[in-house]
């Protein structure tokens, strides 16, 4: 059965007007209309339905203009300008943003609105060549950019969108993101900081297109695990993993290309088809323990083409 969304619509003219024509000015979502295939509502700043919570929240658009303690739910209501204010529901069981009620009743001009429509096409069809394909299976290539990190699949560049559908969230931008927006400039890249389950994931993210987009919108272009980064379960082709001994690691970068560098704490093997691919792996093996400590992999492309 399809779900239903609930909009309320606005005519901002004098004039009757056919339903068509008027703008659609506030709607509500709720978790319950979402399936394993909805599209992912996120606020800006990252704010995501069914995924943030109420500190998270607070934390990014800081305190409420009114709170609403309920006996399910607690109501965050922010107010932005006249007309303009936005409802957001916590569940009071689970603390996590549970419904998103928004709304704004100012007139916007339909030259304005025509403008929008056209400018959302071009993106549409800009996009839809570079759409991601999550890999069905880690392979058993080792110069690929295929790596199976917190028991998920990613092929980098990786869209930050999944890591934020698979349960990370942005918890801080850490460069070249000045503006209120959190845009990153065209064709350009910064360091962003996602957390898990209190483990903390700082990686770079790159945006491919000559506008500049949104850190949703942009591209993961290096992971990593290990002691003194996000301590996830990670694994790449051929089997590697974290935590497996030294005697095993060498065993299976018997024919593999490889530079090595070493010192007296650990020594790191670092994985490359050739100078010009822009797959990177490195792996760190820890001198003492003589175990596999941490996995990145790097993907250093220029464009999505």
């Amino acid at each position: 059965m399809e779900k239903q969304y609930m909009p309320s619509f606005f005519n901002d003219t004098s004039k009757k007007q056919k339903l068509v024509d008027c703008s659609v000015s506030g709607i509500i979502i709720d978790t319950s209309m979402l399936t394993e295939d909805s599209a992912r509502v996120v606020l800006p700043k990252g704010v995501t339905l069914g995924v943030t919570n109420q500190a998270e929240i607070e934390y990014l658009y800081g305190p409420p203009n009114n709170t609403y303690e309920l006996e399910a739910d607690t109501q965050l209501s922010y107010e932005y300008d006249s007309g303009q204010n936005i409802l957001l529901n916590i569940d009071n069981g689970t603390k996590i943003l549970d419904s998103i009620d928004m709304h704004c009743y100012r007139p916007i001009y339909r030259e304005l609105q025509m403008e929008s429509i056209t400018v959302m096409g071009a993106y549409r069809k800009l996009e839809e060549p570079y759409r991601y394909k999550q890999p069905i299976d880690l392979g058993d290539d080792i110069y690929s950019s295929i790596v199976e990190y917190d028991y998920k699949l990613y092929e980098l560049p990786v869209p930050v969108r999944e890591f934020l559908d698979h349960g990370w969230t942005l918890e801080q931008l850490v460069s070249n993101v000045k503006n209120d927006n959190q845009e990153v400039a065209g064709m350009s890249d910064t360091q962003i900081i996602l957390t898990k389950m209190g483990q903390f994931l700082q990686t770079t993210v790159k945006n491919y297109s000559s506008r500049p987009e949104s850190i949703e919108n942009c591209y993961i272009t290096r992971v990593s695990a290990g002691s003194k980064t996000a301590d996830v379960e990670t694994m790449i082709p051929t089997g590697i993993t974290r935590g497996m001994s030294g005697k095993e690691l060498r065993k299976l970068l018997k024919k593999v290309k490889y530079k090595k560098e070493e010192t007296p704490e650990s020594t790191v093997y670092i994985v490359q088809k050739g100078e010009d691919s822009p797959a990177v792996t490195e792996i760190i093996l820890d001198s003492d323990k003589n175990t596999v400590d941490s996995i990145s992999v790097i993907d250093r492309r220029d464009t999505l083409e």
